[in-house]
């Protein structure tokens, strides 16, 4: 989204094309197969939400965007430190004066960072307040409504953990409330570390920290994943437009020792764990802290040395561009095809598709 040079109704119908296709190509197979869809059809979209939830972060983090493209605009006219201002050096005959600068600068310094963390703390905090004090209880009052949009859109609400009766709406709605101050709080750090600090790479450094400990502290339900898009949105637009503090260095040392990370990950996973823990989060907090470490890892790995483990070429002298085309076209219609085609052959049918992407790209 960041790297795109469209503008956002252009994207948004772009995105909305592919979405449109997909539905059809679901309720293709839903017919041919005589399967209910009339009271299924959230269903029948199924994987499709995915590209809905794209255009919705779009949409709100439009404005954010261009915050941080202005942010960035500033930034390069300013140089890596992005200071707002360059203090004059004294000249280097008058020692006396160079040390009561250097004093006074570090003093400044100092009390500049003491202010920006209490500004940023007193944020986070004034945020969860509101959230918890204010918005929960006026979010709970929509309970009947919010059931009865649910209940009309059949009974696959329930594979995406949205809530079935009166009782899971309201533990609904109060998840829904911590899941949503997460994400303002992240979008208030954004906003926050790029006015506060000298340095605003920082920002991302602090949206991660944040995400990553709510997911580990707070239980999340699958009915979260909306939102964990949403913040890894975030993560994604503030690394692209401000840059990660120290990434290079960082990036170096783990290519160099990347066997260290091997050794790292993998006591954290214990031993005979298997399942989709999108579909079934773990309610124990030690596991719940090694799924969504193992997570933070993998999101830092490829923002620091994504660049150096991927080569170029793959694409340049390889030409496995195709495997573009292959991967969208696998995404529209693997559901249909699972749906249609008993195991083995609704894999053979997606691998088959290598052979027509590969001709379409070089032949065509």
């Amino acid at each position: 989204y960041g790297m795109s040079k469209k503008s956002l109704l252009a994207y948004e119908l772009r995105l909305l094309k592919y979405a449109v296709l997909g539905i059809c190509i679901n309720w293709s197979a839903w017919l041919l197969m005589g399967m209910d869809w009339k009271d299924n059809f959230f269903n029948v979209v199924f994987h499709i939400w995915f590209i809905f939830g794209i255009m919705l972060y779009a949409l709100i983090l439009y404005p954010l965007r261009i915050y941080l493209e202005k942010v960035r605009e500033q930034s390069d006219s300013q140089g890596y430190i992005l200071s707002s201002e360059i203090e004059q050096k004294p000249s280097q005959d008058d020692d006396s004066a160079k040390q009561t600068i250097t004093v006074r600068r570090r003093a400044q310094d100092r009390d500049s960072w003491v202010w920006a963390i209490a500004v940023i703390l007193g944020g986070v905090l004034a945020l969860l307040v509101l959230f918890h004090v204010v918005v929960q209880p006026l979010l709970l009052l929509l309970a009947p409504l919010v059931l009865d949009f649910f209940k009309t859109l059949g009974t696959g609400v329930a594979f995406w953990g949205l809530p079935e009766d009166i009782d899971e709406t309201y533990t609904f709605l109060l998840r829904i409330c911590q899941y949503t101050n997460a994400s303002i709080t992240n979008i208030y750090l954004i906003v926050g570390c790029t006015k506060m600090f000298k340095r605003r790479q920082i920002a991302p450094w602090m949206v991660i920290a944040n995400t990553y400990i709510n997911r580990c502290l707070f239980y999340r339900a699958a009915d979260e994943r909306a939102f964990h898009g949403l913040d890894l949105t975030l993560i994604a637009l503030s690394v692209y437009y401000l840059g990660l503090l120290h990434r290079r260095k960082l990036g170096e040392y783990l290519v160099r020792y990347w066997f260290c990370l091997i050794m790292i990950v993998i006591p954290i996973w214990p031993l005979g764990a298997y399942g989709r823990f999108d579909e079934n989060p773990p309610t124990d907090v030690g596991m719940r802290i090694r799924y969504n470490s193992l997570e933070a890892i993998a999101i830092l790995t490829w923002f620091l040395a994504a660049d150096r483990v991927f080569d170029i070429k793959i694409f340049t002298e390889d030409k496995l561009d195709w495997m573009n085309d292959w991967a969208l076209l696998a995404f529209l219609v693997h559901k249909a095809i699972h749906i249609m085609l008993p195991q083995p052959w609704n894999w053979i049918a997606i691998i088959a598709l290598i052979p027509a992407c590969y001709f379409r790209r070089h032949y065509t």
